[in-house]
């Protein structure tokens, strides 16, 4: 019985979403078909799609490259510092390690506690150097964002484009075709938008 009750309601949605459908489109006079949009041709029609691919972006926009380069080599010089300073840790309690024989009670008791300091310390500094970090590479993203919008925003003052997508390798948008992509454009436009900032 639900089972009956379950094919007719889906029944109904296909003939409603069917209805819709032709109600929407087929009340339209016949459409003009609008050729996709290529880069560096200015296409005046609205209601089209575009995307922008986001590793092409990141690859040849300026200030995304020299952030990255600034990035990993403060990652590296992080990495450098937490390893030289355990490694000191390390010789340290060895050698603690060593006297600890010929050393008293209380001795024992106060370099156990000073080397007990020094570890919560060399983990205070690995957990504020890996947020100092992460802060950094999450303020750059907003304001990466903040950027491709706005030029975004500017690029399509006459409302070609109901629709700019991002895309990534690997993302959810399966194919694409290559006419509806802006992404030279948008890197064009980036870098000559950066380079006036830079001029001033």
């Amino acid at each position: 019985m639900k089972d009956n009750i379950l094919i007719s309601l889906n029944a109904i949605l296909v003939v409603a979403v069917g209805a819709l459908f032709f109600l929407h489109f087929g009340s339209k006079k016949s459409t003009t078909t609008v050729a996709p949009a290529t880069n560096n041709v200015q296409v005046k029609e609205s209601g089209l799609i575009a995307f922008v691919d986001l590793d092409s972006l990141e690859a040849n926009y300026t200030l995304f490259k020299d952030k990255k380069v600034e990035l990993e080599k403060k990652q590296k010089n992080i990495e450098t510092t937490l390893t030289q300073r355990a490694a000191a840790f390390q010789k340290e309690l060895y050698e603690l390690q060593e006297r600890a024989a010929t050393m008293t009670q209380s001795e024992g008791e106060a370099a156990q506690k000073r080397m007990y300091q020094k570890q919560m310390e060399l983990e205070e500094m690995r957990d504020r150097m890996t947020k100092q970090f992460v802060d950094e590479q999450e303020a750059f993203n907003g304001e990466l964002q903040t950027r491709l919008d706005s030029f975004l925003l500017k690029y399509n003052a006459d409302k070609r484009y109901s629709f700019v997508f991002s895309h990534i390798k690997g993302g959810p948008l399966l194919y694409h075709d290559e006419a509806y992509n802006i992404t030279n454009d948008v890197v064009k436009g980036m870098n000559e938008e950066l380079a006036k900032e830079n001029k001033k």
